[in-house]
């Protein structure tokens, strides 16, 4: 018989404005979106509430129309309307060797 794995959603608040920010998820954690609450920004991500090893994760956040560096190692997470501003938000992808 296969054992289901169990996974939860978790909500963690990044910084107000920023260009980059980082938080510390559970290993193999899936981040679901990134958006505002009570004028706040908050990332979701589904993850493994019995996972002891964490990771730091780093979030760069971009508004439409900005100059991106370093896209190879980004990864599109989520855009977000903001009022008159659009907000796109990437994963710091960690290169391997």
């Amino acid at each position: 018989m296969k054992v289901q794995k169990i996974m939860v959603i978790y909500k963690y608040k990044l910084g107000d404005y920023f260009d980059k920010s980082s938080v510390h998820l559970q290993i193999g954690a899936k981040i679901l979106s990134i958006n505002k609450q009570d004028n706040e920004w908050f990332l979701w991500a589904m993850i493994d509430p019995y996972e002891t090893k964490m990771e730091e994760r780093v979030i760069r956040m971009t508004s439409t129309g900005q100059l991106l560096r370093k896209v190879d190692s980004l990864e599109y997470l989520s855009t977000v309307f903001d009022g008159v501003y659009v907000w796109h938000f990437f994963e710091e992808k960690q290169r391997r060797i």
